[in-house]
């Protein structure tokens, strides 16, 4: 490049001297008319241009800023196109060269090094603490995973996480057919083929979460699972599901994802806090884990969403609700099988049929007599509340309160929407806590609520 410069500076200066020579030659005797008290103009035609000038230095001048301004644009435009492509390859090879010392670094190496052990380290801790459920009745076979979490020292046993409804069909029968528990199965399948009988310590039929025990005598390589603090648990997190898709032929699959959103809500129990994530999870996979990449588990796969427009899109109940269960299971607390706080009762509200100080109840029964259209006078100044449809019997409310009582308070909340009384009782409440509630007493006689105001304080079944 500088060699190119001198080359043009030289052959320039040349020109432009020739130029100076020529012009002085042609109109020398021209310039020696020229006086100092008046001013005189000629012309003259040169390469093609007309130039009009009052001496000889003028005319030069201008021949100058032509032929300047014509070899100037050349030169701009040849340089820009060296300097540019000059330029190019000079990033491109540094570039290249930076690139080149990176990858011949250890670090990158090592990094990928470190995340592969973890990975395996992940598979291993599934091999010895992810298995087979096997639950058979006379009419069903069920086949899930579960994830060990405990080891019991004093009974020797180790215990099991899986869903519900992987069991359910065994609790039924269990339950309901006494004389036929002898045909049934309940095993923990592992991955040589071999079973053990498991036996249920509890579940939450809500959650859709079951705890099952099994002898440990005999058994090796079983190692529990360690259970993930929710608080460590982020969006993006790398996530491993660990089960037995459509069955023990595809015995503790491994398939990983990100973990896509926390606190999810799905529409069959708005009220459980799930994990979404995107790990390739199917029938089988329930009851199996979801661990982190420190191999700790952060959910119990239960579900995915599956249409023609959705994908990727699977579901576990989350790691704080797991241990709420497992506590409450372990303890004994549960003994209508679920965390969940419930009134035992169908109500209306009143906020859908309100009007004039009254509530219009479509259908209602009341001491064995059926109405339709049913209309009675709320308690002045009252426009809120619930009214109670139906009580389930043994439930929170078939003791204390009929139909149709109207429910306006629970505790210091004021119920005036359900979304937000079921929001405020879900998550303020769980089963086996007490409560107290503000209603309003049902006068038959005169087809109204009492104006008095009842208070009870109730425990939630």
């Amino acid at each position: 490049m500088k060699k190119l410069l001198i080359f043009v500076s030289i052959i320039f200066t040349i020109f432009i001297g020739f130029i100076f020579n020529m012009m002085f030659t042609q109109h020398i005797e021209a310039a020696t008319n020229i006086t100092t008290t008046a001013v005189t103009e000629y012309s003259t035609e040169y390469n093609g241009k007309y130039y009009v000038y009052t001496d000889y230095e003028d005319l030069v001048n201008q021949i100058y800023q032509d032929i300047y301004n014509e070899v100037y644009d050349d030169l701009k435009t040849q340089i820009l196109a060296n300097l540019t492509e000059s330029f190019y390859d000079e990033i491109y090879n540094s570039v290249q060269d930076e690139l080149s010392d990176l990858l011949s670094q250890d670090d990158i190496t090592v990094y990928l090094s470190e995340l592969e052990n973890k990975i395996h380290q992940v598979v291993s801790i599934g091999e010895q603490g992810v298995f087979g459920v096997t639950s058979i009745t006379p009419d069903s076979g069920d086949v899930g995973s579960g994830v060990v979490y405990k080891y019991n020292s004093i009974t020797d046993e180790f215990y099991l996480l899986t869903n519900y409804h992987v069991i359910s069909n065994y609790v039924f029968y269990e339950t309901n057919f006494p004389n036929e528990v002898d045909s049934l199965v309940l095993d923990i399948h592992f991955s040589d083929g071999s079973d053990v009988p498991a036996t249920i310590l509890g579940y939450d039929t809500e959650v859709d979460l079951a705890i099952l025990k099994f002898d440990a005598r005999g058994l090796e390589g079983i190692t529990p699972v360690v259970l993930a603090d929710i608080n460590d648990v982020s969006t993006g997190d790398f996530i491993y599901a660990i089960g037995n898709p459509n069955g023990y032929d595809f015995y503790n699959s491994i398939t990983s994802g990100i973990l896509s959103g926390l606190n999810r809500k799905m529409d069959d129990n708005r009220f459980v806090d799930y994990i979404q994530h995107d790990a390739a999870i199917n029938a089988g996979n329930s009851g199996g884990a979801l661990l982190n990449l420190n191999g700790e588990l952060i959910g119990i796969n239960v579900s995915k969403l599956v249409t023609v427009d959705i994908e990727g899109m699977g579901f576990a109940i989350q790691i704080d609700m797991i241990k709420k269960v497992i506590d409450r299971i372990e303890s004994g607390n549960l003994p209508q099988h679920t965390i969940m706080p419930r009134l035992s009762a169908d109500f209306y509200y009143v906020n859908t049929l309100f009007y004039d100080g009254k509530i219009v109840l479509p259908t209602i029964t009341i001491q064995n007599n059926q109405y339709k259209d049913f209309e009675i006078t709320l308690p002045n100044g009252v426009d809120y509340g619930i009214v109670i449809k139906n009580i389930e019997t043994g439930g929170t409310l078939s003791e204390n309160l009929d139909i149709p009582d109207l429910i306006v308070k629970i505790g210091d909340y004021t119920i005036r929407d359900k979304n937000d009384f079921l929001d405020y009782l879900y998550n303020n409440y769980e089963s086996g806590d007490t409560i107290t509630i503000y209603y309003y007493q049902y006068q038959p006689q005169y087809h109204r609520y009492s104006e008095s105001l009842s208070v009870k304080t109730l425990t939630l079944i």
